[in-house]
């Protein structure tokens, strides 16, 4: 499991998000106020994870149907301000909590893995967070599906010319010189 930087330094009440069985996390759902107050998450068997904090602030959520592979940016403090997660594309998406804190580097999975799990301190005024990442089930990155289709298309054209080179044989016997 490849766990990456935390997210805020506060201790508290330990937690732990984790979607099971080869799933992976689809919807990031936090409370904020100054800094992240709250946080669930929702795996794509549609199995809701959290909260874990507290619900006060403004809510917001980003979401990715294919799952997340890790996050462009993120900033904390004492507890876990922002994040920008990045998609099955390695695209960044909507910037999620608020200004503040020191920006932290970017952060991925390893090819093949997307985040399954997140865990971190919770107390009574915010949470701190490190993201998990696992292989899951039916996960193809993109460059391992460009490669089947490539090696598809490349039977294709190898099959196609044997075809048409037997049929150009057969063709010149049956005609006399």
């Amino acid at each position: 499991m490849n766990v990456s930087q935390r997210l805020g330094i506060a201790t508290g009440d330990p937690y732990s998000l984790r979607c099971s069985n080869g799933s992976y996390i689809t919807d990031v759902n936090i409370n904020s106020k100054d800094w992240v107050r709250g946080m669930s998450v929702t795996c794509n068997n549609n199995k809701v994870l959290g909260p874990v904090g507290y619900e006060i602030g403004r809510a917001q959520s980003v979401k990715s149907p294919k799952g997340f592979t890790g996050y462009a940016g993120a900033a904390s403090g004492d507890f876990f301000n922002s994040i920008t997660l990045v998609d099955t594309n390695n695209k960044p998406l909507t910037k999620i909590g608020e200004a503040g804190g020191g920006v932290l580097p970017s952060w991925k999975c390893p090819k093949g893995q997307l985040i399954t799990g997140v865990l971190g301190n919770s107390t009574n005024n915010g949470i701190t967070t490190k993201f998990t990442c696992s292989p899951v089930k039916n996960y193809q990155p993109l460059y391992i599906g460009i490669g089947i289709f490539v090696l598809l298309l490349l039977t294709v054209i190898v099959v196609s010319i044997v075809i048409i080179n037997a049929r150009k044989k057969k063709v010149s016997k049956s005609t006399p010189i």
